[in-house]
This record gives structure tokens, sequence and C-alpha cells, in this order.
């Protein structure tokens, strides 16, 4: 096998999005013949691991280590367990985290890593929650410009991050991923035409006005096409 590479992310829950986007990153790392190591420090609802893995990757379940059903409890032992991930990292080791911004604090203390994030969501529409370890909006900035690469969803991302001194070479844009043999022995049936949007429907940052007054215009012109929120 090929270099190792370490894919960081807060937890393994199945069928969300966040851990689809993480699968489509693992399944082209595999194809490029590098060795991974999953690393997840908290539980979904159900305790989840992968039930099965590609030949090369395995999986660390920080929250075996140290996890308490006590939140503030769990607060420390996670805060723990990061360090305790970070400090046992080789030298010149390859970390690369998604999401997890407490998880990018602690790694960019180590000059003699390298270490890659990924942000697909706005940090000033996401906003930032006062707890514990983690860090401000003004230090996950800072710790941003530290880093060896940041992948990003959009332009936009892009340019709050150059914006905000990371280096725009360091910046790189990864549009929405989708694995096509996800869909593989789906059967589909006819049915009306529409336009879905699953998701939460508050309306600081996926733009869910937009997509009704947009709808609006187009159903003018279409009126067999139905909107499903």
């Amino acid at each position: 096998m090929g270099e190792h590479i370490y894919m960081v992310a807060y937890s393994y829950a199945p069928n969300t999005a966040a851990t689809n986007r993480l699968q489509a990153y693992l399944k082209r790392f595999v194809e490029k013949g590098l060795r991974v190591t999953l690393v997840y420090f908290h539980p979904d609802a159900s305790y989840s691991k992968h039930e099965s893995l590609p030949v090369g990757v395995d999986a660390l379940y920080y929250w075996e280590r140290k996890y308490s059903s006590n939140k503030y409890i769990q607060l420390i032992l996670n805060h723990l367990n990061i360090i305790h991930f970070v400090k046992s990292l080789p030298k010149d080791a390859k970390v690369f985290v998604y999401g997890a911004v407490d998880v990018v604090h602690e790694l960019v203390k180590r000059k003699d890593i390298h270490a890659f994030h990924e942000r697909t969501e706005h940090p000033e529409a996401i906003g930032y929650r006062k707890i514990p370890f983690s860090p401000s909006l003004k230090q996950y900035l800072k710790d941003c410009r530290k880093l060896d690469a940041l992948f990003v969803i959009s332009t936009c991302l892009k340019d709050y991050f150059v914006d905000n001194g990371v280096e725009e070479d360091k910046v790189i844009i990864v549009n929405m991923i989708v694995d096509p043999t996800r869909y593989d022995g789906v059967v589909r049936t006819p049915s009306e035409r529409y336009v879905a949007y699953c998701g939460v429907i508050y309306n600081n940052k996926d733009g869910v006005d937009d997509l009704i007054r947009a709808f609006a215009i187009v159903s003018e012109c279409h009126k067999d096409v139905k909107l499903y929120i």
C-alpha cells in the first residue's frame, strides 16, 4: 500500500450528508492506493461503527477509550482524547480533518505534521458556541492560516478565507461530491415532477427563501412541477 493518511471526523453517522461526503473522499483515497485510518471522537445516537472497511483502511473510535453520558464530563474527556490523538501522531503524519475545529486547533500546534482541513459551511453562518476548549472564530481563522491546505465547497467560502488571511494557493475548491454507485440497484419509478429540498428549514445559510422565490418564477412556465420542502 502507499502513503498513510488519517481522516478525522466528529462521528460516524450513516446516511448523513457529512458521512456521505467523507465516504466519497475515502473511496477516492483508497482508489489512489493510500492507507487510511479513520478517527471518530463522538458516537452517534446508535453508537454506529463501519460494518466493513476496504483493504488498507482501519478505524479508531476514540469514544470507546473515554466517554461519558454526562455532557459536561464528556467535554473534558473529548478534549483529552483529542490531545492524546494529536500527541500520538508520528512525525510527518498527514491528517485530513472534516469539520472538527477543536481538532484543527490542536493539530496546528505541531510543526512536524501535515494538517489538511475541509470546511463546507460558512463559519459565520453556523455560528460558534461558547463551549470549553473550542476555539473562537478569531482563533479558528488564525488556525486555518497554519494549515497545509484548506478545502472548501464554494468560491464564496474561498473568498472568505482568503479575505481573512489564508494564502490563496492553500485554499482549494472541492464542489459537491456524489458517489453514483450508492444508487446502484435503485429502481426509478414514474412519478410526478418535483424539486425537493431536504434539510433544516431555518434560513441562516441554505437559502430556502431564494429557493421558494426562484420556484415561484419557474412554476409560471412549468405548472406541472411541484416543490417539496
